[in-house]
């Protein structure tokens, strides 16, 4: 489940992009990293502000408080620049 593309790309970020909330809720309940990186220092979770998936972020962080996985603050320009819920524990 955190197998990468060459440019870096999880399939938790493929959810992120197509938009399917509970296809990436999934995933992180089977293990995937919503916290791994992109060639452009983009996590999945950072990835839903910088492609306007605001929808997706209930059940992103619900399955991250169910497998008890820090919410971390952002790295990125765009993460650090929109992170209302980065605080989040």
């Amino acid at each position: 489940v955190n197998s990468k593309t060459d440019s870096g790309r999880t399939p938790l970020h493929f959810a992120v992009y197509h938009n399917t909330p509970q296809a990436a809720a999934q995933l992180i309940m089977l293990g995937a990293d919503p916290h791994a990186k992109n060639d452009r220092d983009l996590s999945p979770y950072e990835s839903i502000v910088e492609w306007n998936r605001e929808d997706m972020r209930p059940a992103f962080e619900e399955a991250m408080r169910l497998k008890k996985i820090a919410f971390l603050p952002p790295t990125s320009p765009v993460g650090a620049l929109h992170a209302p819920h980065a605080e989040l524990h």
